[in-house]
Formats: C-alpha cells, sequence, structure tokens
C-alpha cells in the first residue's frame, strides 16, 4: 500500500513539471533559431568555409586507405584488395629506408630553418626603408615569383644551370675556357637547388605576412 502512493506521488509530480521542462526546452530552441535567423549573413558566410574545408580537406582522407590495398585501377579505392601493413613492412624495411629517412629529415630542416628566418629578415629590411616607391618596387619584385608554377619554375632553372646553353654554362665557359660541371648531376647539390628556389619563390609572400 506505501509503495503504490508513493508511486502515484511521483506519477502526479512528473505530469506536473513535464509541461514546464518541455516549454523550457521549446524556448530554448525558440531562442537559438531566432539568433540564427537575426545572424544569417554571418553564418552564411561561416558556411563557405566550412564547405571548402569539408570538400577538399575531409572528404579526400578517405583515399588515406590505399595506404592498406592493393590497389588496382579496375578495383579502385573501394574493390581493391585490403593488405593491411604490407606496405609499411616493405618500405620500413627496405634497405633504402635509412638513406631516405636521413635525406628528407636533412632536408626538411635545411627547408625549415632558411624558409623561417629569410622571410622575416626580408621583412624587417622593408620596413625600415623610407623611399615608399623603392619598398613597393622591393616588395612587388619578391613577391610575384610566388605566383609561378612549381613546372614553370623547374623549367627556369633548367634553362639556366644548363651547362651548354644555359646562362650559368655561358658564364662559366667564358671565364674559364672550359664546359662546366652539371648541377642537376651532383646530388649534394640537389638540397641547396631545392631550398633555395623555394626561398626565391616564397620569401616575398612570406614576408608581406611577417
Amino acid at each position: 500500500y506505501e509503495m503504490r502512493r508513493f508511486l502515484m506521488k511521483r506519477k502526479n509530480r512528473n505530469q506536473q513539471t513535464g509541461p514546464a521542462v518541455r516549454q523550457a526546452g521549446s524556448g530554448r530552441t525558440t531562442g537559438l533559431a531566432r539568433r540564427v535567423i537575426r545572424a544569417r549573413q554571418l553564418y552564411f558566410l561561416l558556411a563557405l568555409p566550412l564547405i571548402y574545408l569539408i570538400i577538399f580537406a575531409y572528404v579526400p582522407m578517405f583515399g588515406l586507405q590505399i595506404a592498406f590495398k592493393d590497389y588496382t585501377f579496375k578495383g579502385g579505392i573501394w574493390g581493391s584488395e585490403w593488405v593491411g601493413f604490407k606496405h609499411f613492412i616493405k618500405f620500413f624495411t627496405d634497405r633504402n629506408f635509412s638513406t631516405i629517412l636521413i635525406n628528407t629529415l636533412r632536408v626538411s630542416i635545411y627547408s625549415l630553418v632558411t624558409t623561417t628566418f629569410i622571410p622575416i629578415i626580408l621583412a624587417l629590411c622593408l620596413n625600415c626603408l623610407n623611399n615608399q616607391k623603392l619598398k613597393k618596387t622591393v616588395q612587388t619584385l619578391t613577391y610575384i615569383p610566388h605566383f609561378i608554377s612549381v613546372v614553370v619554375l623547374v623549367g627556369m632553372m633548367t634553362q639556366m644551370l644548363n651547362p651548354i646553353i644555359g646562362v650559368y654554362g655561358n658564364i662559366v665557359q667564358s671565364l674559364t675556357g672550359s664546359r662546366p660541371t652539371d648541377l642537376f648531376g651532383i646530388p649534394s647539390a640537389f638540397p641547396h637547388l631545392y631550398v633555395w628556389s623555394g626561398i626565391w619563390q616564397n620569401a616575398g609572400f612570406n614576408s608581406i605576412i611577417y
């Protein structure tokens, strides 16, 4: 009997508080909807970069599964055979793995150090110029290479550093009378060509940020 009275009181209490809770929840939902409608232009502007980020940053992440599959053109990403860590094991046990790792770390650290400090130094130098025309001219000339594609940049380097018909080859031949060494054929020259061509291309643009 006591248990029945307790259950009846609890039921009556729930019936009384239920509408109030639903009304409060409905009020919060209505208030949120009003705020969204009031600032709909801002939410629309926010939606554009979010959609761009989802399409070009998160959707392509599904393609990472290729690393765990024996990819075939016929099977595609989803239809290729799943092989787990087969390719990772093959890469880590390869006899050239240590050489690849060392070269990657060396070029990455070299590039990180130089591409960080040179744009800052360039930005400080431009900031110290009092001649505004000279300042704008140097700034324009240094950030224009940023808009050159990598393919065009490599083509320019090939033409300029060619030991036979390039600017580098002609200068060395005129000074020494002999054909210079092909820089692209020297393994130790690759890190310097890679890093400093990137600095020439991006230092001006990065200096604007600093």
